[in-house]
């Protein structure tokens, strides 16, 4: 099948909607709660278990989701989707904030 825009738009749609479907909340308490112990271990300046846990409810506000679409060969690509990306390295490049690698499987 020929990836077309509309099918490389769909993707990085999906990608751009999936840090919005985790419950960051959720994930990091349950984080906090069965390794607390060993995240006071590492932490050079000891801190309060509600520091710690306010701080991680924190980092849920900033999720750094990296959004690349990897695929085994460049023959799949529509050739009008060219003008929608932009060329980082010879198999490697960008639409919008999404990297699309072409690797050999």
């Amino acid at each position: 099948m020929k990836m077309e825009h509309h099918h490389i738009s769909s993707v990085y749609d999906k990608l751009t909607n999936y840090a919005s479907d985790i419950n960051y909340a959720a994930m990091f308490g349950i984080y906090f709660i069965k390794y607390h112990v060993a995240i006071q271990e590492h932490l050079h300046y000891k801190k309060e278990p509600d520091e710690i846990a306010n701080i991680l409810k924190a980092a849920s506000n900033y999720p750094n989701t990296r959004k690349t679409l990897y695929i085994a060969t460049d023959q799949v690509i529509d050739l009008n989707v060219g003008q929608h990306l932009t060329m980082i390295k010879p198999n490697i490049f960008r639409y919008n904030d999404m990297k699309i690698a072409i690797t050999k499987i």
